[in-house]
This record gives C-alpha cells, sequence and structure tokens, in this order.
C-alpha cells in the first residue's frame, strides 16, 4: 500500500493523534492535527517560553553584575538555542541509531530548513 502523500509538498502525510482516535485522514489531505497535536504544540511552545524566561533572567544578573551587554546577548542566545534543540536532536539521533526512519525531507519541511541548514 502506498502512503498518502499531501498535495502541497508531495511528502507522506504526517498523523498525530492518539491511538484510540477515530480520526484518520482522507487520502490526499494532507496533515492532520488532532487535539494531541495541537496541545503538544502548546507544551512545547510552553517550554520554550520558560527556557527563554530562565535564560533572560540570568541575562539580567550578569548584566547587573557588570558583565559587557555584548558578552551577555552572545551567552543568552547560545544557551536558549542549545536548550531549544537538545532534546530533539537527542531523540532524533536515538531514532536513527535504533534504525527507526526519520523521512528527512519531512524533517527539513516540519523545521522548515532548506538544504544547508540556511
Amino acid at each position: 500500500m502506498k502512503p498518502e502523500t499531501c498535495r502541497k509538498s508531495r511528502l507522506p502525510v504526517l498523523f498525530i493523534g492518539s491511538q484510540n482516535s477515530s480520526i484518520q485522514p482522507e487520502p490526499g489531505e494532507g496533515t492532520v492535527f488532532t487535539p494531541d497535536a495541537n496541545q503538544i504544540m502548546r507544551d512545547y511552545q510552553a517550554f520554550a517560553q520558560a527556557h527563554g524566561r530562565d535564560e533572560l533572567e540570568k541575562a539580567r544578573r550578569q548584566l547587573k553584575n557588570g558583565k559587557p551587554a555584548s558578552d551577555v546577548v552572545e551567552m543568552l542566545t547560545r544557551n536558549l538555542v542549545r536548550k531549544i534543540i537538545h532534546k530533539p536532536c537527542v531523540n532524533l539521533r536515538g531514532e536513527a541509531a535504533s534504525g527507526q526512519s526519520c523521512i528527512p525531507a519531512s524533517l527539513r519541511t516540519l523545521f522548515d530548513i532548506p538544504d544547508g541548514g540556511r
């Protein structure tokens, strides 16, 4: 059986939902986001915002202690990016090591990453 593809990108359909969900994508409909997927996206946004608040507080403390603003901004950016991408990268590496396939084109679309990384 050939997997369904998204009309726009021609990538395999990504169905996100609970195992008990009766919602199934119609042929050619593309991505289906169930309430479960919406909650996951809200949770990830809250996760990122919490890390942002933590890093901002660290940056404010360092500025109060006289650290140069350029150093603080670099540290803030570096730490925030590392914290937000760490777990997804670890999980993707783990899946690849265990032989589970991730479709590179789908991941590039999901994360909006063109070939070459920029």
